[in-house]
């Protein structure tokens, strides 16, 4: 992971080529009635197709509960220049390999269309809660597929371009994100990035996070 910081900004890759670099995965928006999700994140080369010599954040999940949030997160603190109780600026560009072609029918919605991809901070860890009932929902506001929350929003979605009539195969997709309201760190300095997917689609979603870069500039 590079960081790099300035008098205006503070910016961090992270390329996943020496491993997870502190993210970490998250799965909520599910039941645990539910039969084996197929939930799945780790370190993996990036899909032969794609010719890249790297290795990613896979992330992957079957979205039987029609709103399955698949995410990875990792937390800021003072040593990567991080001022306690301070408002910043965030913007967020996410490399990623998605194999859902653009204008595919899926059970619920689209594979690629219907499957949102998120990003934001929080002053919070982002954690999974689990009430009486079996139901794991996140503490953070994410908002619910197409729209957005207060800590994360809508950065676009995972359809890779290719015609469903096209042989199945990764493409190397970057979004780019500004998020609408400066996020604020707590009161010891830690603030935690979160970068994600939302699915309205029910069928599985594998994804290859090659490179998050993210800026904060201090307002």
């Amino acid at each position: 992971m590079a960081i790099e910081v300035n008098s205006d900004f503070i910016e961090i890759n992270s390329d996943f080529a020496k491993g997870a670099e502190g993210w970490s995965p998250g799965f909520t928006d599910y039941s645990l009635e539910l039969a084996d999700l197929g939930l799945i994140a780790g370190i993996r080369p990036m899909p032969e197709n794609l010719g890249v010599s790297s290795t990613s954040y896979y992330i992957q999940g079957r979205n039987s509960s029609d709103d399955l949030f698949m995410f990875l997160t990792r937390r800021l603190t003072p040593q990567n220049s991080i001022q306690p109780n301070s408002h910043y600026q965030l913007e967020v560009e996410i490399q990623f390999a998605s194999d859902a072609p653009s204008g595919a029918v899926g059970i619920g919605g689209a594979p690629g269309e219907s499957v949102f991809v998120k990003a934001g901070a929080s002053s919070i860890q982002p954690t999974a809660l689990i009430n009486a009932a079996g139901e794991v929902s996140i503490n953070i506001d994410k908002g619910n597929q197409a729209q957005g929350g207060q800590d994360a929003g809508v950065v676009g979605n995972v359809a890779n371009g290719r015609s469903p009539e096209e042989p199945v195969e990764y493409v190397l997709l970057t979004l780019t994100y500004r998020h609408p309201t400066p996020v604020i760190t707590d009161t010891d300095g830690n603030l935690w990035l979160i970068v994600g997917t939302d699915s309205g689609f029910e069928g599985q979603t594998s994804l290859y996070y090659k490179q998050i870069s993210v800026s904060l500039r201090e307002r």
